[in-house]
C-alpha cells in the first residue's frame, strides 16, 4: 500500500512540473518572440497610418479617432485586469504623463480578457489609471481597436503621432524612464 502511495505522490509531483515548465513556456512564447500587427517603426520602414475609428470606454466616453487627429497623439496599451505587469506599466506610464506634465496625449487601455466585465473595468480605471483614459471592453470599437492594431497579448502598447501615424510599438514591461522616453517626443 504504501508503494502504491509514494508512486501516485511521484506521478502528481511530475505532472505538475510539466505542467508549470509548460505554462513558463507557454507565456515566454506568448509575451517575447512574437511579432505583433503593427510593426516598430525604424528609419527603413515608414509610420503606418491608423484607420478612423470610434468607440465607447466603459464609462460611457465616446472617441472619436478623426477628432483627434493634428491635436493630440494617441498611446494604445493592451491590458488585463488581472495582469500584474499591464497594472506596473500603465502605473508608470500615469507617473510619466503627470511628471512631464503633458497634457496632449490621449490614452486607451484595451483589455484583451473576455472576462474582463464593466464592473472589473471601472475598478482597474479607479485604481491604476487616469480617470481622462478610455478603458475598453476587448470588443469595442468600430472597426474593432483590438483588430486595427492586431493585438494578441497583453502589454502591447503603441504611440500613435497627431498625424495619425503608429511612431512606436513596443511589447512588455516598460519602465518609468522608458515611458517618459517614448512620450517625450511623441
Amino acid at each position: 500500500m504504501q508503494i502504491k502511495a509514494k508512486r501516485s505522490k511521484l506521478i502528481l509531483l511530475g505532472s505538475i512540473s510539466i505542467f508549470s515548465v509548460l505554462a513558463i513556456l507557454l507565456i515566454f512564447y506568448t509575451t517575447q518572440g512574437r511579432e505583433v500587427g503593427v510593426k516598430e517603426n525604424t528609419k527603413e520602414t515608414a509610420p503606418i497610418s491608423v484607420p478612423q475609428f470610434t468607440t465607447e470606454s466603459v464609462d460611457g466616453k465616446t472617441f472619436n479617432f478623426e477628432q483627434l487627429r493634428g491635436k493630440k497623439s494617441l498611446i494604445v496599451t493592451s491590458i488585463a485586469t488581472w495582469c500584474g505587469s499591464c497594472i506596473q506599466n500603465n502605473t508608470n506610464l500615469k507617473q510619466a504623463i503627470k511628471e512631464k506634465n503633458i497634457s496632449d496625449i490621449e490614452v486607451i487601455a484595451i483589455s484583451i480578457d473576455p472576462w474582463d466585465d464593466k464592473e472589473k473595468l471601472l475598478q482597474y480605471q479607479n485604481d491604476v489609471s487616469l480617470w481622462s483614459w478610455y478603458i475598453l471592453k476587448r470588443n469595442a470599437g468600430e472597426p474593432k481597436v483590438i483588430d486595427i492594431f492586431n493585438i494578441q497579448t497583453v502589454d502591447e502598447s503603441y504611440i500613435i503621432n497627431k498625424e495619425g501615424k503608429v511612431i512606436e510599438s513596443i511589447s512588455g514591461l516598460k519602465t518609468l524612464e522608458r515611458w517618459k522616453k517614448l512620450i517625450e517626443n511623441h
